[in-house]
């Protein structure tokens, strides 16, 4: 049975496995709020040239990253088992920033329960396949709830 929401952000979200180890809390995201985010950092038309050599799109690596972040930061809830290591004197700084809390170089800070929008941010910048992964389990709890749909029509 698939579960609508009228409001996406009350989706509750469902976990997923990363690399076997990490189990991250992920939910779907609408197809409205794909197209604004899409929209907001692409704009709503896309170049495409015709020439000798075929068709021709631009892609641009920065905006598609910046796009999977923006997706990922809506659609991961939570984690369980996430850890990252703070490696320097500035990173510690930066995680101690994020986190409110004294880290040192060598700590393992736990992300679990912890995941705003700005320590998404920064994981995503750091870890861009992450939030292409979380995305793309975004996507597949899409399809699996379409299926479902279509499967009572």
């Amino acid at each position: 049975m698939a579960k609508l929401f009228r409001d996406a952000q009350i989706d509750g979200g469902e976990w997923r496995t990363y690399n076997g180890e990490i189990a991250f809390l992920i939910r779907r995201i609408p197809a409205a709020k794909s197209r604004e985010v899409e929209f907001r950092h692409q704009g709503r038309k896309q170049s495409v040239s015709y020439g000798k050599g075929g068709t021709r799109v631009e892609f641009d690596v920065e905006k598609a990253g910046r796009i999977a972040s923006e997706k990922a930061t809506f659609a991961l809830l939570d984690s369980k088992g996430c850890e990252i290591e703070a490696g320097d004197d500035e990173a510690a700084a930066i995680w101690f920033g994020l986190l409110g809390k004294p880290v040192k170089p060598g700590d393992l800070v736990c992300l679990d329960g912890a995941w705003t929008p700005e320590i998404k941010g920064r994981v995503f910048a750091e870890l861009p396949d992450l939030a292409t992964w979380v995305v793309g389990q975004a996507d597949k709890l899409n399809a699996a709830a379409e299926k479902d749909e279509e499967g009572k029509g």
